[in-house]
């Protein structure tokens, strides 16, 4: 894979995008204002990746840990997504365990659910009894769940995120970009149509089009990751972060 910047026969990320600028250099295009525009397109893959299938998930090639963080459980109903040490985009799955460490039941809730109940978010959540929970819903920055755990446990709040991109610092150099190896290129580009758009080299609509067929052959590559997994049924809930 193709390292960010600075290798000596110009086989990086950076001299890519200068040459799809139409072999400018960085007094054209500054390292700064680049990477910007780099790590907005990784945004934007990352984006289409999360979206294209939910049986394979997508993480950055750069991190080091799994996806899955912890808080504590104590005698509250309600943790703040913001707590948790990861950034977290979307999440994937929550877990609840017990004071023995055993896995607790717990179903996603959503307000057109509660509706559907015929309950309301204040007596499920905001005057949730002592229990055991068996269902949480996702408001703004924090997870409720409808019961006061009527015990504690450390680590018993597990959350299973999808996580953003790991940026690219302009100060980078042999750092990869944690993207699937045949999506360089698409990154390079997207990186260097915001430059075009800029000098009039392309119009707004051209980089949309050409910004839609990129989305549509990355997620469609996503898609085919997974044509030996069979379908199933999966809850995402994108946080209000």
């Amino acid at each position: 894979m193709l390292q960010y910047q600075g290798e000596a026969n110009n086989q990086d990320c950076v001299s890519e995008i200068l040459d799809i600028c139409g072999g400018i250099t960085v007094a054209d295009y500054p390292i700064i204002d680049l990477t910007r525009r780099f790590n907005f397109a990784l945004d934007l893959y990352f984006g289409w990746a999360f979206k294209a299938d939910g049986q394979m998930k997508w993480d950055d090639f750069n991190e080091t840990s799994p996806a899955i963080d912890t808080q504590d459980i104590t005698a509250t109903n309600r943790y703040k997504l913001s707590g948790f040490t990861m950034k977290i985009q979307n999440i994937i799955k929550l877990e609840l365990l017990d004071s023995d460490g055993d896995n607790v039941k717990i179903e996603v809730d959503t307000m057109n659910l509660l509706k559907e109940r015929q309950a309301s978010f204040d007596e499920v959540y905001t005057n949730a009894g002592s229990g055991t929970p068996t269902k949480y819903i996702i408001l703004g920055d924090f997870i409720y769940l409808d019961k006061v755990p009527n015990f504690t446990k450390t680590d018993g709040l597990l959350i299973y995120p999808d996580r953003p991109a790991s940026y690219m610092l302009y100060t980078d150099t042999t750092k990869v970009p944690g993207v699937l190896p045949l999506h360089i290129r698409e990154i390079c580009e997207l990186t260097s149509y915001y430059w075009m758009v800029d000098n009039g080299l392309m119009s707004r609509g051209e980089f949309e089009q050409f910004k839609t067929i990129i989305g549509t052959k990355v997620k469609d590559s996503f898609s085919d990751r997974t044509k030996n997994i069979k379908k199933g049924l999966s809850v995402i809930v994108e946080s209000n972060k």
